[in-house]
Parts: C-alpha cells; structure tokens; sequence
C-alpha cells in the first residue's frame, strides 16, 4: 500500500515496514528517498520520529543506522 505523505500535525511517526530486499531489509534507494522526505519535514519545522519494524532476518538496526548516516546524524 502507498499512502498518502500528508502530514497534519507539528510531528511525524514513521513506521519502517517490510522493505524489498527479499528479507524484508530496505534498499538503498528507498533509504534515499526516504531520507529526502525527512529532510523536507526537517525543513518546514516539524519533529520526525522513525521507528524499524522490518527485522525478521535482523535489518531493522542496519537499516535504521544506515538512515541516520544519510541525514548526517551523529551519535
């Protein structure tokens, strides 16, 4: 399913889902894009919260490690 991207609150949940690897991880592309959508939501002032849900084969960590590394988050 692709929903709608409306937001309509001053903050963002994202639940990071089932990606397309064939064990459920997220590509690289789709990191990517997603990353674009989070800088938007950065830009016009609202607070962004992600949460991966894809770890059956264990991807949610990488993958939630790899999305912070394209936004330039340290920690």
């Amino acid at each position: 399913m692709q929903p709608d991207l409306v937001t309509t609150t001053p903050f963002t949940y994202l639940r990071m889902h089932a990606g397309a690897t064939p064990g459920g991880g997220f590509e690289e592309e789709q990191l990517r894009a997603w990353a674009a959508r989070i800088r938007a939501l950065w830009r016009s002032g609202k607070d962004v919260f992600v949460y991966f849900n894809n770890d059956w084969e264990g991807h949610a960590v990488r993958d939630a490690l790899r999305l912070r590394e394209l936004l330039g988050i340290e920690r």
